[in-house]
Order: C-alpha cells, then structure tokens, then sequence
C-alpha cells in the first residue's frame, strides 16, 4: 500500500482523493497492528492492567460506613 501511494500523481485531483483513501487504511491498519502486537491501545501510556481500578477494598469493621437510615427518616 505504501508503495502505491508512492506513485500516486499527486497533481491528478482522481488519484489524489485515491491517496486520502489509501493513506486512511494504512494509518488504520498501522493502529491495529500495534494495539495487536502490544496487546494495549496505542498512545495510552497508562492502560487498565496499570491502574488501581481492580483493587478492592474491604472494610473488616463495618462501623467504618456511616448509617444513613437515621439522616433518611430525619429529612
């Protein structure tokens, strides 16, 4: 595909919309590529696997959480 592009007249306006289209699907296969190869969406520098998002939190004491029973009957 890149070397079709390479030869492509950029001066003809038919091939030049032509090079819009190909340049597309190189990007877009470029992008998939290497999300595949490196199993992360490329640019992101911090993925999901690097966050804290599936940690969780327990509380062994219960009493930590605040009863919201009372603050419900009172308004």
């Amino acid at each position: 595909m890149k070397r079709y592009a390479e030869r492509i007249d950029r001066n003809n306006s038919i091939e030049k919309e032509d090079l819009k289209h190909i340049n597309s699907m190189i990007e877009s296969m470029t992008y998939s590529m290497e999300w595949m190869t490196n199993v992360r969406q490329p640019g992101v520098f911090r993925g999901m696997d690097k966050k804290s998002v599936y940690q969780r939190r327990s509380y062994g004491n219960i009493d930590l959480i605040p009863d919201i029973a009372e603050q419900l009957l009172n308004s």
